[in-house]
């Protein structure tokens, strides 16, 4: 008698496994499924789509290109104790928001890499992301909520939200009109990352917004070969693209769906972890690209595709222009936040010392990336590489809010002794470092 619904279970988590095994984002799983619950979320999806478009219409996003905006962001990691890997460290938590902000920014270094036909339509989004350093009581945080579970995983999460509320195992959220909540758990499925994560489009139900990843994809990890193709941080500049307003780039569906921006080529479905640039699956018929007599190739190097995480390098200003449309009005909240407004304490920031400057591997192996931490009340946003001799070979700007810089050491870069600085308009440290 019951060998029916046994068979049954079991034919759902087949189906569950394999989908694990493909499947990099479940937005549009956990949008279906909230409809289901309430319908009524189609019409209000519509409505914020009519309010950014009107916007849209109305603005030459001349405000976007002046002004710079910060969005505070709470990462909540929830964890079983026993299973200690899901606890993961600051460092990586570090590393994640300093992708975002380079993504978001175009200041990763593999934007070169866009091809020609694309290369004048990638963006600086101007928005950057910032560990809040501010609670919803006005209290000093680090922005990281660690909250222990006795769930083993929330590979069910994308159909209920459970990792969202602390009466299902999970982290309540931080107020969403004034906090990107991020979400890091388990998401696993017989061993295998069921999704590697799923956001909440904007305007929706805030008692869920935000953004999950799974654990193992979470922050960058180029070290990382386990979790490879997905191992540089994408997969939540991918979703955060979607807590934005970003749709998939091939619009889930053949070449007749839209992702709602001119200048994303069609496609017919998505990249699937490659890069091949050699696809191009749709004739676009779109304004943009005809009014320039071109039929461009799908655009795999986009974030919002499902492409490999060293093949993605851009977002186009289409894709600027209606990230700031909802950043304006669904999500216009978050431009008023104080959640990062919490005052650093400006004599630390003058006076650090170079034992506060963690750095490792010491020496650097051959996978050349070396990690930088410092306590987080100081503030950087400068990294030099000088030789024995005392010539720069290398330099970068980056966003100095998260305590850390990782640091690929440059191809050219041979064997032996080098120092590294950490700059400030007011203060600077120099770690030696070997490379053997």
């Amino acid at each position: 008698m019951k060998i029916k619904p046994l068979l049954s279970a079991a034919l759902i988590f087949s189906s569950m496994l394999t989908y694990a095994q493909t499947e990099k984002c479940a937005t549009p799983l956990n949008f279906r499924q909230r409809v289901k619950q309430n319908p009524q979320l189609l019409e209000t999806r519509q409505n914020i789509e009519k309010i950014a478009a009107k916007w849209l219409k109305e603005n030459n996003l001349s405000k976007a290109d002046s002004a710079i905006v910060t969005i505070p962001v709470v990462v909540h990691v929830v964890y079983n104790p026993n299973t200690p890997e899901q606890n993961i460290a600051d460092s990586l938590i570090y590393s994640q928001i300093e992708r975002l902000n380079k993504d978001f920014r175009k200041l990763n270094d593999d934007t070169i890499y866009a091809r020609s036909i694309f290369d004048t339509l990638a963006a600086d989004i101007q928005i950057e992301f910032c560990l809040a350093n501010v609670d919803p009581n006005g209290n000093w945080t680090n922005g990281i909520n660690r909250v222990q579970s006795t769930q083993s995983n929330f590979f069910m999460t994308p159909f209920d939200n459970s990792v969202k509320s602390s009466s299902t195992g999970g982290a309540d959220p931080w107020p969403a009109d004034s906090y990107l909540n991020l979400w890091v758990c388990d998401m696993s499925f017989g061993g295998t990352p069921f999704v590697l994560g799923y956001a909440q489009f904007p305007g929706e139900d805030p008692a869920t917004d935000g953004v999950v990843i799974t654990y193992q994809h979470f922050g960058d990890r180029p070290w990382d070969s386990n979790a490879a193709p997905a191992n540089k941080g994408r997969t939540a500049t991918h979703e955060v693209g979607h807590w934005l307003g970003m749709r998939h780039i091939w619009g889930d569906g053949a070449c007749d769906s839209t992702d709602y921006v001119g200048d994303t080529p069609n496609a017919d479905a998505a990249s699937q972890s490659d890069c091949d640039t050699t696809k191009n699956t749709c004739f676009d018929t779109s304004s943009y690209w005809a009014s320039r007599g071109i039929d461009p190739p799908d655009m795999v190097e986009n974030y919002m595709d499902y492409s490999a995480d060293a093949c993605m390098n851009m977002f186009t200003k289409g894709q600027k222009a209606r990230m700031w449309s909802f950043l304006n009005t669904a999500r216009a909240s978050l431009l008023n936040s104080q959640g990062c407004s919490g005052q650093w304490n400006s004599v630390n920031e003058n006076f650090i010392s170079a034992e506060s400057v963690k750095l490792f591997p010491n020496p650097v192996n051959n996978n050349r990336t070396v990690t930088l931490e410092w306590p987080l009340e100081h503030r950087f946003n400068r990294i030099e590489l000088y030789n024995q001799l005392g010539e720069l070979l290398y330099s970068s700007n980056f966003i100095s809010n998260i305590g850390s810089f990782t640091l690929n050491l440059p191809n050219n870069i041979s064997k032996g002794v080098y120092f590294l600085k950490l700059k400030s308009d007011k203060s600077e440290v120099s770690k030696k470092i070997v490379f053997h």
